[in-house]
């Protein structure tokens, strides 16, 4: 399995451990077809998805031994539009996401840390579901 997707897997694990995103379903996306599997899973879903994808790793260092890697991760949450009572509006769970995802060392080692780039409402006509990213990224060696 590639570096990438095992740090992708870490923090899919770290998310399921956060208190107030139980229940939410944390998918790492492996770049195979998911598109079926997502309808699937968001047309039964009265809550959220969030979707792990690696986004990509420039070289920051071409001059170094090795290859430095920033590697590059997308945290999609896909939410219901209309809430009930009890439950947690999208915006608020993104923010918690982001907070427990920022500052956080996937393999304990103190360089190896995730920086939260950003957060951006995402729009797909297709979807009638609130959607966020947060960007996210990290140091990684091979």
């Amino acid at each position: 399995m590639s570096a990438f997707y095992d740090k992708a897997d870490l923090l899919a694990t770290h998310l399921r451990t956060i208190a107030g995103l139980d229940g939410i379903v944390i998918i790492v996306d492996r770049q195979k077809d998911i598109v079926s599997d997502l309808r699937k899973i968001i047309a039964k879903q009265t809550g959220n998805l969030a979707l792990i994808t690696w986004t990509g790793a420039p070289n920051e260092d071409k001059s170094a031994d090795g290859p430095t890697f920033r590697a590059s991760y997308s945290v999609t949450l896909f939410s219901a539009p209309v809430i009930r009572a009890g439950e947690t509006a999208a915006d608020d769970i993104v923010e918690l996401i982001a907070s427990s995802l920022h500052d956080y060392r996937p393999t304990g080692n103190f360089h190896d840390r995730i920086v939260v780039d950003g957060i951006t409402p995402v729009t797909v006509e297709e979807l009638p579901h609130l959607i966020y990213r947060i960007d996210i990224s990290t140091p990684s060696q091979l």
